[in-house]
């Protein structure tokens, strides 16, 4: 707006200047041959000149177009769903063809049961951030704890700074998002300050009791502060008062009082280092889910320790399992995300320790069929095959050994397995996260 007004001030400017230029030019070739007439000057005068050539043109402004991070480029979860989900199971390639290198995904669904008026969008970082993408979610889930379930995406969690360049790329490349407070994760399991005015970052040992919901690094400041104080209740989140460079991050602390429907999330902290002892070869790496799976995230390793039994140790990272789809749900998200991994079996964490087939094909195979109570998991957790009786197992099992998911599994309602004496292995197989069992208090 203030350039179109300089210029048509000096669209009126140039115009005057021409005309005065167009009646010296007159004048001068009146003077030329030295014998001037009061005619030929007052002709001069009278003389109109065009400046129709000095108009200029204002052309309608476009609509700004607003500057976002396009979802449908390899392999996000809305790239997969529109372009691999629909393929016949017999017909899709790599579920990781064509990744865009340096551009790390993350979801931007809301999760399941948020507010209509939920909303998540990624964010564009202006510099690096140790955890990846981040999400901007608002209009959603309004939270005081961190034992409250929120509206970030499947595989997200709250957004949690783990070091001082985070703190600056963060200042750099959002507005502080206050709903009605600026929530960030980092709780601690009892009342009080813990470390109380020492620095307050993950590093410092008096603040050790300060934790994440997923157990990564964090950081607020290097330096001592007046908060968080005593009044600090169990589980609930702190305020970002300000944060006006990446050396003053300051937070409160009055007991429960912060609280906010719209908050940053970013990708949950999963490791996909290969367990210790496995080969240089294997390589884990996150599959991208296009829904939910009960787990939570889902790793695809490569190259690893060659198992057959339950017994053995495989190369999935610390904390994770072999997968084992715990509902139809879960394959249903399974099959539209990824395909059968297979070298040479395709090898799924679900035996029993003895021999045998146990509820065999009487009844249908998951952990809520009573006549399949043997049948189990590493960790314990429910597990899901069919609601509908199959012809496997049906037999010639062998204890604690896993079976094959031999057939290219279409839908969800066709998972076949085979239970083949020992006869299945591979090196390559999913992992996903492991229920942590309780240990049980002493009396």
């Amino acid at each position: 707006m203030s350039f179109h007004k300089m210029s048509k001030k000096e669209e009126t400017d140039r115009k005057a200047e021409w005309r005065g230029l167009k009646r010296m030019q007159c004048l001068i070739t009146a003077f030329a041959d030295g014998k001037v007439k009061q005619s030929e000057v007052s002709e001069c005068k009278k003389k109109a000149h065009s400046t129709k050539h000095l108009t200029l043109s204002y052309p309608k402004l476009p609509a700004l177009v607003k500057c976002t991070v396009p979802n449908l480029y390899p392999a996000t979860p809305a790239y997969k769903k529109r372009e691999f989900a629909p393929l016949p199971s017999l017909a899709k390639g790599r579920d990781d063809a064509n990744e865009c290198t340096g551009v790390q995904e993350i979801a931007t669904k809301p999760a399941k049961g948020s507010p209509k008026s939920c909303k998540c969008r990624r964010v564009t970082l202006n510099g690096p951030y140790s955890a990846g993408p981040l999400v901007k979610c608002t209009r959603c889930w309004d939270v005081h704890r961190s034992l409250e379930k929120n509206s970030c995406p499947d595989g997200t969690k709250l957004f949690a700074p783990r070091t001082r360049m985070d703190w600056k790329t963060i200042i750099s490349s959002v507005t502080p998002i206050r709903a009605p407070h600026w929530i960030v994760d980092i709780t601690r399991s009892e009342d009080g300050c813990g470390g109380c005015t020492k620095p307050m970052n993950s590093r410092t040992p008096d603040q050790k009791s300060w934790l994440t919901s997923d157990g990564s690094p964090w950081w607020l400041r290097s330096t001592r502060s007046s908060a968080p104080t005593r009044d600090y209740l169990a589980n609930c989140y702190l305020d970002i008062f300000q944060a006006k460079t990446s050396n003053q991050v300051t937070v409160r602390s009055r007991k429960c009082a912060y609280h906010a429907h719209s908050y940053f999330c970013q990708n949950e902290d999963m490791s996909v280092t290969p367990k210790k002892g496995s080969p240089r070869s294997c390589v884990c790496k996150k599959v991208v889910l296009t829904g939910k799976y009960s787990a939570g995230s889902l790793l695809k390793c490569v190259g690893c320790l060659r198992v057959s039994k339950a017994l053995q140790k495989n190369s999935c990272p610390k904390g994770t399992k072999i997968f084992s789809p715990r509902t139809r749900q879960d394959w249903r998200t399974f099959i539209a995300s990824a395909k059968p991994l297979r070298s040479p079996n395709f090898i799924i964490d679900v035996t029993r320790p003895q021999n045998g087939c146990g509820g065999c094909t009487r009844t249908a195979m998951n952990s809520k069929s009573p006549s399949q109570a043997t049948w189990r998991t590493s960790d314990g957790s429910p597990w899901w095959l069919r609601s509908t009786k199959y012809t496997e197992p049906n037999g010639d099992y062998f204890a604690n050994c896993y079976m094959d998911l031999w057939h290219n599994t279409a839908t969800e309602n066709s998972v076949a397995f085979n239970d083949k004496k020992c006869a299945y292995h591979s090196n390559a197989y999913y992992c996903q996260q492991a229920v942590v069992k309780k240990k049980r208090r002493k009396n």
